[in-house]
């Protein structure tokens, strides 16, 4: 039977089983190997602009001061008021009407920032554009990905456990205050976007190997991992949650010292009040009252 010329070549040029194999080998095998490759690049690109975000927010937070008296951005006043139950203070900005309580200033900084910050600037990569405002002509956003530190917002005593004594101590801390800028973060990222194990967010304060980026009181900016920080000082008087005296905060947002401490390593941290013929490191005669998380001294025995 004759066969045709289109035909016999169809017949010389087909792949074989085991070439199709070897094929799809060699392109897994490419894949395998670029795959790392590029997801180290995708990372890479994110952690850029993070970077940039958090060193643009950092220097418009310190035009915001050299214009306030060196002072941060404060929307809400110094009122107790810790959970839903509380009503939350209203105020007025640029024409957004924001709630919030006295440490919610450090999320809501971005909002007195005048000329407003883009979305772009305040929304980490990654992130869905969402809740855009317009403000001034420019398109920004109610909730960032950036905030600055709760420890911004009360004295230094506040956030050391022995000397910590409630809302006596909220206040708004100059950034003149600050003594070590290059150690002490500024403004940090909040939330991620784009990793592996977590493809919408994760937090970055608190878990270990969330890389994030952190602008520092000096206008320089770095990525790392929060929780390979200093460990902050909890405080007993606002927090989400119970806390006990053996707890630590977190890092940069609950910085010991406050302004006055540092967030990188090295750290020491200080030693409690040791009075004359007490155990070293404990108050004499003190018991620990876990409910509240402060050190409290036992009810003198009744008079006869």
């Amino acid at each position: 039977m004759a066969v045709s010329r289109t035909q016999a070549y169809s017949e010389k040029r087909a792949f074989s089983l085991i070439e199709a194999l070897v094929v799809v080998a060699v392109v897994g095998v490419l894949l395998a190997v670029c795959a790392p490759m590029l997801a180290r690049s995708r990372g890479g690109a994110r952690e850029t602009a993070s970077l940039a975000n958090a060193r643009l927010i950092a220097v418009a937070v310190g035009q915001y001061g050299a214009e306030n008296r060196d002072m941060p951005p404060v929307l809400f006043d110094p009122i107790e008021s810790y959970t839903y139950k509380d009503p939350p203070q209203e105020v007025e900005v640029y024409g957004r009407l924001v709630k919030g309580r006295w440490f919610y200033n450090g999320w809501e900084f971005h909002k007195l920032l005048n000329p407003a910050l883009p979305a772009k600037a305040l929304l980490a990569p990654g992130s869905v554009p969402h809740d855009i405002v317009d403000v001034g002509g420019i398109g920004t956003v109610n909730v960032a990905d950036y905030s600055m530190p709760k420890c911004l917002y009360a004295s230094p005593e506040y956030w050391n456990r022995w000397t910590q004594r409630g809302p006596s101590q909220w206040g708004a801390q100059r950034f003149s205050s600050i003594t070590f800028p290059s150690d002490k973060g500024l403004v940090r990222q909040h939330l991620v976007y784009g990793l592996a194990n977590f493809p919408y967010e994760q937090q970055a304060s608190g878990f270990m190997g969330v890389r994030s980026a952190v602008a520092w009181a000096d206008l320089s900016a770095a990525t790392l991992v929060q929780a390979e920080l200093n460990p902050g000082e909890p405080n007993f008087y606002y927090h989400n949650g119970a806390k006990t005296f053996f707890h630590s905060g977190l890092p940069i947002e609950e910085t010991l010292h406050g302004v006055r401490g540092r967030d990188r390593p090295p750290y020491k941290p200080v030693s409690p009040p040791r009075p004359s013929g007490g155990t070293p490191g404990r108050h004499a005669g003190a018991a620990l009252d876990v409910e509240r998380g402060l050190w409290r001294r036992p009810a003198p025995p009744a008079r006869v």
